[in-house]
């Protein structure tokens, strides 16, 4: 079996309740599709060189499937 590590970045301004369901959004989006969520955790907040949407930080999220 294949394993793939996905990094996504989350806007910095979002409640901890948006984020958390916004996670569980995209893990349901993996496991519909057949893949096996073996780990989904905040990785760090971090800034960035490159502005996206006015934003130069984000939250970035690690998914291990």
């Amino acid at each position: 079996m294949a394993k793939y590590e996905i990094l996504y970045i989350i806007r910095p301004n979002i409640e901890e309740e948006a984020k958390n369901a916004l996670v569980a959004r995209f893990d349901s989006i993996l496991t519909d599709n057949g893949a096996t969520v073996v780990e989904s955790k905040s990785w760090e907040k971090t800034s960035s060189c490159i502005r996206i949407k006015d934003f130069r930080e984000g939250l970035y999220h690690i998914v291990n499937v």
